[in-house]
């Protein structure tokens, strides 16, 4: 508890200032999965981001992006039947 009458730190205690912020390594945005939500679906992002997987033209400014996720509603072309499956237990609250 902090005690407001004390005027110094206790004897034992250590103040250092350190200029540098750990750094925490990142995954490139290039190497990670992208979705796009385009007319009420969830896409996959093509890697020119001018489209989806599937062949939408999406414009990536004013849409919606996630980073892979397996959750409704998906589109029925950009994903596999077994993500799709993947997706519907999950939305059924069974575990994945």
């Amino acid at each position: 508890m902090h005690d407001a009458l004390r005027r110094s730190y206790e004897s034992d205690t250590l103040v250092v200032d350190v200029d540098e912020r750990p750094a925490r390594p990142r995954a490139r945005t290039e190497e990670l999965t992208m979705q796009v939500h385009h007319e009420g679906d969830w896409h996959r992002r093509t890697p020119d981001l001018a489209t989806t997987a599937c062949g939408l033209p999406v414009h990536s400014q004013f849409a919606p992006v996630r980073r892979e996720e397996l959750r409704h509603p998906l589109c029925r072309t950009c994903f596999t039947p077994f993500e799709l499956a993947k997706a519907d237990v999950r939305a059924n609250g069974e575990a994945p």
